[in-house]
């Protein structure tokens, strides 16, 4: 048997040696575009990243609990519009956990925005410290947080001052004199019809995330009632920049009040009577001018105070040189505009999902005859895409185009963005006049309070589907007008006469209508009436009789004119395919089915 005695030292030996070497090295949870930044970087530069966590930790059930009770009793009502009684809380609700987080900082990690929707922080740390991530049990992925430089096809801070420009508009009518300078742009989108109606905003909570809002003591801002603010840039109440300049945090004041400035005979906004959440996300001192971990917490934080809408004239994208269609995980280019993908249009689709009506500018970075040049989050599924227009209703040559890169056309819908008059940043009297879509989103962010004010009701996508279905170009959308030019009183009207229930008489008996429209692509709205107040079900089934989506499950009250949208994806928010569809309503012991077809 001496025979063996070789082999078996050989084995030994080899078995030592893999003992006394070092383990190789887990670079697993670090992905290729954070590889490349650690080969370039130097000894002690530290680097954002994302450092996302396996779960939320011990205790998931107490602490959904104790997540509940920090939502405000707003925020829990918006939801319900959108979820069932029993899901209105997830555990996207809880925050990081506290351990994970605290055992980062005691490795000298500087922690500076956490993120509950993705269970992740950004922070601050140095190539050693990264490395040594990849051995730590609670981190399963470890990414750069993406930095943004705008590329500005126009100079929205190059203002026209409004001097005697109102002696020139013609003043023989009183919404005219009343309007000021404002009258072309609310006009356009019949605004002053809504304003006759008695729909101001009043009920709706709006939040602007902007670049800082330096003079709130204009004329035009002093009756607004302002109910939280916060900067996310240097971590502070104050929203006015610390910086001195004056483009620091003007273009906050501007878009302001495009929405809901009030100055009788100089400017009004839309929703001059809504509430207002103001964010400042954007670093104006910085060639980078945002980094995603900010605008993401800024809409965690106004989501669970209870905001209603979402206006944000912050539009960012990359561009690669040479135009190639190219995925490069380590830049977002136009390529990543498909719906779904940069995690700030993430955001805003999970924002959509709990109840916010998200409004965004489609950019300012003209047309492109081959790809889009859409900046996230306007690219998003769920997002109001807004481009821009003259004031005779002509496409402004800026305005960025879609589709997206799943053929998605965008931008949705159109309002004023050439020639808008808003208040300066500078003078507390003054007026001027700028170009941008960032104001045609606060103009069409205004509208959709001014739809919330007629019927509180309505859901993100129900208000999404009216724009587009009452602008002025719902017949032939296409990727360079959208859906057209929003008509305010066409899209309140849509879901019943506005102030009013859809018919003045009681439903004597439960009935289902034809879904609208039918055949339908992106989305489609059902209609129904309730007889009797209770649970009311209605469910999507595909062919073979299998649930697709539960679409509603909550208590009615006897009504006629309840809608519910449904945007073609199953429960897992996934695309179901081409086909026949049925859905079903349930109630009272009372059941019906109808079809509808979906063509992508």
């Amino acid at each position: 048997m001496t025979h063996l005695k070789w082999p078996v030292m050989v084995v030994m030996a080899f078995c030592v040696m893999m003992i006394a070497a070092p383990m190789p090295r887990n670079d697993n949870k670090i992905g290729m575009a954070l590889k490349n930044r650690l080969s370039k970087m130097s000894l002690g530069e530290k680097e954002l990243v994302w450092i996302y966590f396996k779960d939320k930790g011990a205790d998931v059930n107490l602490k959904k609990n104790r997540a509940f009770q920090t939502l405000s009793s707003k925020a829990l009502k918006r939801r319900a519009k959108v979820r069932s009684s029993d899901k209105l809380v997830d555990e996207r609700d809880i925050p990081v956990s506290q351990d994970y987080s605290k055992a980062l900082e005691e490795k000298g990690i500087t922690i500076r925005n956490s993120s509950k929707w993705f269970n992740a922080v950004s922070a601050w740390a140095t190539r050693d410290q990264i490395e040594m991530l990849n051995n730590v049990d609670f981190i399963i992925t470890i990414d750069p947080v993406a930095r943004f430089q705008k590329k500005k096809g126009i100079d929205e801070s190059e203002s026209v001052e409004l001097t005697h420009v109102l002696n020139k508009v013609s003043l023989s009518e009183f919404d005219s004199l009343f309007y000021g300078y404002s009258y072309s742009q609310l006009k356009q989108i019949k605004v002053p019809e809504m304003h006759q109606l008695g729909f101001f905003g009043q009920g709706v909570t709006i939040a602007l995330l902007d670049n800082g809002f330096r003079l709130l003591s204009h004329e035009a801002l002093l009756g607004m009632n302002i109910v939280d603010t916060y900067d996310f840039v240097d971590k502070k109440e104050n929203v006015a920049p610390v910086n001195s300049s004056a483009a620091f945090g003007s273009h906050g004041i501007n878009t302001l009040s495009v929405i809901g400035g009030y100055k009788a005979g100089k400017l009004i906004g839309p929703a001059y009577k809504s509430d207002y959440i103001l964010a400042r996300t954007e670093n104006d001192s910085s060639e980078t001018p945002l980094e995603e971990d900010n605008w993401i917490a800024a809409m965690e934080w106004v989501e669970g105070l209870g905001a209603d809408i979402i206006s944000s004239s912050l539009g960012y994208i990359n561009f690669d040189s040479s135009g190639a269609l190219t995925y490069d995980k380590s830049v977002y280019n136009w390529t990543w505009m498909n719906g779904d993908s940069t995690r700030i249009t993430k955001a805003a689709n999970i924002g959509v999902g709990m109840g916010l009506v998200v409004v965004n500018s489609a950019g300012n970075e003209f047309a492109n005859i081959s790809h889009n040049t859409l900046g996230a989050p306007a690219d998003g599924d769920s997002v109001i895409a807004v481009g821009a227009v003259d004031a005779s209703g002509i496409r402004a040559a800026f305005s960025s185009v879609g589709p997206t890169t799943r053929g998605r056309i965008k931008p949705d819908v159109m309002a004023m963005g050439y020639a808008v008059s808003m208040a300066s940043a500078t003078n507390t009297t003054g007026y001027v006049l700028n170009p941008g879509t960032s104001f045609s989103c606060p103009l069409t962010a205004g509208v959709c309070a001014l739809m919330l004010s007629a019927h509180p009701g309505l859901t993100p996508a129900q208000v999404r589907w009216a724009l587009k279905m009452t602008a002025d170009n719902a017949g032939s959308p296409n990727n360079q007008y959208g859906y057209g030019i929003i008509n305010a009183l066409a899209a309140s009207n849509y879901f019943g006469i506005t102030g009013i229930p859809d018919t003045a008489n009681t439903p004597d008996q439960y009935f289902l209508y034809q879904n609208a429209s039918n055949p339908f692509g992106d989305e489609t709205v059902i209609r129904y009436d309730v007889a009797k107040a209770g649970r009311v079900r209605i469910t999507v089934y595909n062919v073979l009789g299998q649930e697709v989506k539960m679409l509603i499950d909550r208590h009615h009250s006897v009504q006629s004119g309840y809608t519910i949208t449904w945007d073609g994806k199953d429960r897992h928010g996934n695309a179901v395919s081409s086909g026949m569809y049925f859905y079903r309503l349930e109630g009272n012991k009372f059941s019906t089915t109808k079809k509808m077809i979906l063509v992508r």
